[in-house]
């Protein structure tokens, strides 16, 4: 999805030719009702930061799922379903010296942020794996990334419960 213009995507989203093409994407998208969080099982034996960072790793990840499967609906106006500024809150919580970037790009660009965080992620796993605590600041900073991915997932809800 990083490659695709999505707001375009959405206006010609009655297009047999565009629901043909989903179609042709879609075949290698997971399918929702099988992802399991089964990470969620080691939570407790991961440092709240690297669980933080691999919160905002999945949030890009999922995101770019939901996107897809907006589209797919074909449901007009799609670009409505998704507010940008939820992602946006994850992001600049995980990488706030790339705020300007995630500012004045489109989500699908986020995709371009997964290394990234793929790469804070693995830095806080080799220090369990090396017996180094977590310091005040890396506490603070989960706090922060979590606290963004919490309100974000709440948002989320409400704007289900109310569609």
């Amino acid at each position: 999805m990083a490659r695709l213009n999505f707001k375009a995507m959405a206006e010609d989203i009655n297009d047999p030719r565009m629901e043909k093409f989903l179609e042709f994407i879609g075949k290698t998208a997971p399918d929702v009702s099988s992802l399991k969080n089964v990470a969620i099982n080691e939570r407790p034996f991961l440092p709240e930061l690297a669980w933080a960072y691999f919160a905002a790793y999945t949030s890009i990840l999922y995101g770019s799922l939901l996107r897809y499967n907006i589209l797919k609906t074909g449901v007009s106006n799609a670009d409505k379903y998704w507010k940008t500024e939820l992602a946006q809150k994850i992001l600049k919580a995980a990488l706030p010296h790339q705020s300007a970037f995630i500012e004045s790009q489109e989500p699908e660009a986020y995709f371009y942020l997964l290394e990234e965080v793929e790469e804070k992620l693995l830095f806080e796993l080799r220090k369990i794996l090396e017996g180094r605590e977590a310091d005040k600041a890396a506490t603070s900073r989960a706090k922060e990334i979590m606290d963004a991915v919490n309100s974000v997932e709440i948002e989320r809800a409400q704007e289900i419960a109310i569609a």
